[in-house]
């Protein structure tokens, strides 16, 4: 038997499978999922202080969303919402940014079956200098 899934859908488990002698099937329950899509719509810079939010649009079914930061490490600060059955929004929020959010941070989603990511670079902005004031005197007294 040769398995296939319809355009929009990903095939996991054995694509072919025999009847063997034994009369069991070789290889592994053939199953098809929603094909897995994901997007970034996202700010990237952002000066220091300031909140940025990062967001993923990711299409498919029974999605897990991950947000990872610079170094490696996983986020936790993210709102997830369901757009529709088979679209979810996933924002991770970064208040009073710092040097070392600097960086890549991906967004990782998963069906169990397939993982894809995207990624997006922040960069922190040094925030301006605030003005200094100059006083200048000008005086009409001249010294004899």
């Amino acid at each position: 038997v040769t398995y296939s899934c319809d355009p929009g859908y990903d095939l996991s488990g054995s694509q072919i499978r025999t009847c063997q002698e034994n009369n069991t099937w070789s290889g592994s329950n053939a199953v098809c999922t929603r094909e897995l899509t994901v997007k970034n719509i996202t700010q990237t810079a952002v000066r220091l202080g300031e909140t940025i939010s990062l967001m993923c649009v990711a299409s498919g079914s029974a999605l897990s969303i991950v947000w990872i930061g610079p170094n490696n490490t996983a986020r936790h600060t993210v709102t997830d919402k369901e757009l529709s059955p088979e679209q979810f929004t996933s924002m991770l929020s970064i208040t009073k940014v710092a040097r070392g959010d600097n960086g890549t941070y991906r967004c990782k989603v998963t069906n169990g079956v397939k993982t894809i990511s995207t990624t997006t670079d922040v960069t922190v902005l040094e925030s301006p200098e605030p003005p200094t004031a100059t006083h200048v005197y000008i005086s009409d007294d001249i010294a004899t």
